[in-house]
C-alpha cells in the first residue's frame, strides 16, 4: 500500500546544509553576499572567506550567516556571568591574565595552541573550562568555531583587546 508523499522540513534542512557544505568556498562567498551582518559586509573578501571557512560546516541556511558570524565583525559585550561560569570572577580574571601573558608573537593556530593548552594543566584547571572561558571572552558565546582557528582569524590585536576587556570586566569589584 502506497503512502502519500509528505513534506519533511527536517530532511530538507539537512539536505540544504549538505549542499552548502559541498560548495567551494569562493562560490559560497559569492552566494552569501546578501546575507552578511551589516558590519561584515564592509570587511575584505579575504577576511569573509576565512570566516566562511570556519562556519561552513555549521550553516544550514545562508540566512543563518549573521547569527553565526557577527562576533567576527563587532566586539561582543562581556557577560560577567558567562565569563565566571566555571571559575568565579577572581579566578577567571587570573586565567585571562595568564593567557594574555602567554600569547605568542607568531600568530598561527599551532603556535596559539602550543602557548595556551599547557596553561590549563599549569593552572590546575580542565582544558575545556579554560577554553570555554576564552571562547566566551572572544565571542560572547558558549558555542563557536574552534578556539584557535577563531583566534587566528580574529587576529592578534582583536584577540588581545577582547581578552583584556573581559579581564577588566571580571576584575571590577562589582563582578566578584
Amino acid at each position: 500500500q502506497k503512502s502519500p508523499a509528505r513534506f519533511d522540513r527536517e530532511r530538507l534542512t539537512w539536505m540544504n546544509g549538505v549542499m552548502i557544505r559541498a560548495l567551494p568556498l569562493d562560490e559560497l562567498l559569492q552566494r552569501s553576499q546578501n546575507f552578511w551582518p551589516a558590519d561584515g559586509a564592509a570587511s575584505s573578501l579575504d577576511y569573509r572567506l576565512e570566516v566562511l571557512r570556519l562556519v561552513q560546516d555549521r550553516l544550514k541556511f545562508l540566512a543563518e550567516l549573521p547569527e553565526l558570524t557577527d562576533f567576527f565583525f563587532i566586539d561582543p559585550q562581556p557577560n560577567p556571568e558567562l565569563l565566571s561560569k566555571h571559575f568565579g570572577a577572581t579566578a577567571a580574571a587570573g586565567h585571562l591574565e595568564a593567557v594574555l601573558a602567554a600569547l605568542p608573537d607568531d600568530w598561527t593556530e599551532p603556535m596559539l595552541e602550543a602557548a595556551i593548552r599547557p596553561l590549563a594543566e599549569q593552572r590546575g584547571v580542565k582544558t575545556g573550562q579554560l577554553f570555554g572561558l576564552l571562547r566566551s571572552a572572544l565571542t560572547g558565546r558558549t558555542a563557536a568555531p574552534g578556539l584557535f582557528e577563531t583566534m587566528a582569524v580574529l587576529g592578534d590585536t582583536t584577540t588581545r583587546r577582547r581578552l583584556a576587556t573581559a579581564h577588566a570586566v571580571l576584575a571590577k569589584p562589582s563582578s566578584r
